[in-house]
């Protein structure tokens, strides 16, 4: 199984959106790109083996492995990038802003259910992140983040001032 990520660099933060088959599972918030530097930027584009992982700080997780150049990349609930992530992603139900959103712990249980019952049947899944071209991407019109599809778009304004 393969879930696509597509994200889009902003000047305080990466923002993007996970989907399966073309079919939209949850956005996703990531710090800056900062040059794959450990703990303050978000990691390379590329296909990465996801796996099941539990901690005393997360519970049951994902984590990221052969991500170059750094260890311990994990997939986990978080609203605000900056505040709240050291390098790894956050599924997160709609983008507030830049590397910012609400809703994490719903997609990450989203994503959960999805998920596990397959890695338990022993499949690999993998994520493939890259760069959104042309499908989505985000503009601040009038002091709101927008954003915009090629197709028509069902997230109309973000309603956030940055």
């Amino acid at each position: 199984m393969e879930l696509l990520l597509t994200r889009t660099y902003l000047p305080f933060g990466t923002n993007g959106e996970i989907k399966m088959n073309n079919v939209h599972i949850c956005f996703c918030i990531e710090l800056p790109w900062k040059q794959n530097k450990k703990e303050v930027s978000c990691i390379p584009e590329g296909r990465y083996l996801m796996r099941r992982r539990c901690s005393e700080h997360f519970g049951w997780h994902f984590e990221l492995l052969d991500v170059p150049s750094r260890a311990l990349i994990l997939m986990h609930p978080a609203n605000n990038a900056q505040k709240e992530l050291k390098g790894c992603l956050a599924p997160v139900t709609e983008i507030t802003g830049q590397g910012e959103g609400f809703g994490s712990r719903e997609s990450f249980n989203k994503l959960k259910v999805l998920l596990y019952p397959v890695m338990n049947q022993g499949e690999d899944v993998w994520l493939r992140i890259e760069e959104c071209i042309e499908s989505i991407f985000w503009r601040r019109e009038n002091g709101f983040w927008r954003k915009l599809e090629a197709e028509q778009s069902k997230f109309d304004q973000l309603n956030v001032v940055l």
